[in-house]
C-alpha cells in the first residue's frame, strides 16, 4: 500500500500554488509550517462538515465497525464516550456492540428497557455515553462509530493514517486554496484553486451519499484511497 508522508503532502500542496516543486519547503520550513497548520484546519473542517441539507456529514468510508471506546469493568451500566473524538452513527446503521467477545444489541434509547427475550443483552448510545440494561461482560467495548482524525506534526507521518481524510486530493486542493487566499502575490489564483477543491469535494459528497443509502455495507470490497491516490 502506498503511503503519503507529511513532507510529500506539503511539497505537493506548494507545487499546486507555485507551479513547481521546491524541496526546500519542508514541514519545518516557514512556508511548510503554515501549510501544515492549514492542513490541520481542513482536517477539522472535514470531520465537522455539513451537507446540502444542513446535516452533519457522516463519512461512510471513515466508519470503524469495532472502535474501542473503553474497557468494561463488569460492574457499570454506563460508559462515557468522548464525543470530541468520535461521531455517533444514526439509529439502525449498525445493530450490535461487542464487549469482551459478547454481542449486545444496539437499540434506540427509548427501547433500551423494553421487555425482550434477549437476556438483557442490549445497549444504547446516549449523550452521556453507552448505556446497558445490566452490567456487560468484562473486556474492550467495541462501538461502531466514526473516529475523528488527528493533526499532523512530523514529516514522516502517514497522512491518511493520522488525519483519516479518505481523499487526499481534496485535502491538498483545499489547503492550497486557503494558503493563497490571503497571499498578496498569489491571491489571484484563489478562485481557480478553490474551484478545484470544490469540484473534488462535491464528488466526495455524491460518492458518500451513494454509500450512505443502504444501512449495510460490504466492507470486504473497500479499498484504500491511498493505494490509488495520484497527485
Amino acid at each position: 500500500m502506498l503511503k503519503t508522508s507529511t513532507e510529500q503532502l506539503v511539497q505537493n500542496i506548494y507545487r499546486k500554488v507555485a507551479g513547481e516543486l521546491d524541496h526546500s519547503v519542508t514541514p519545518d520550513s516557514e512556508d511548510g509550517q503554515t501549510i501544515v497548520s492549514i492542513i490541520n484546519e481542513q482536517v477539522d473542517y472535514y470531520f465537522n462538515a455539513v451537507d446540502r441539507y444542513g446535516e452533519r456529514v457522516l463519512w461512510v468510508r471513515n466508519i470503524d465497525p469495532e472502535y474501542v471506546i473503553g474497557v468494561s469493568d463488569g460492574r457499570s451500566t454506563l460508559y462515557e464516550i468522548d464525543w470530541t473524538e468520535v461521531q455517533a452513527l444514526p439509529d439502525g446503521f449498525y445493530t450490535s456492540v461487542k464487549v469482551g467477545g459478547v454481542d449486545y444489541q444496539l437499540v434506540p434509547h427509548d427501547q433500551l428497557h423494553d421487555n425482550r427475550n434477549d437476556a438483557g443483552l442490549r445497549c444504547s448510545v446516549t449523550a452521556e455515553g453507552l448505556a446497558f440494561v445490566s452490567p456487560p461482560a468484562r473486556g474492550e467495548i467495541r462501538l461502531p462509530c466514526v473516529p475523528h482524525g488527528g493533526h499532523l506534526k512530523g514529516d514522516e507521518q502517514d497522512v491518511e493514517e493520522v488525519t483519516k481524510v479518505h481523499n487526499l486530493l481534496w485535502l491538498a486542493w483545499a489547503t492550497a486554496a486557503e494558503y493563497v487566499r490571503t497571499d498578496i502575490v498569489r491571491g489571484a489564483q484563489y478562485p481557480n484553486i478553490l474551484a478545484q477543491a470544490n469540484d473534488v469535494y462535491n464528488r466526495m459528497l455524491s460518492d458518500n451519499e451513494a454509500r450512505t443509502a443502504p444501512l449495510t455495507y460490504d466492507w470486504s470490497t473497500e479499498g484504500s484511497s491511498a493505494s490509488a491516490f495520484r497527485w
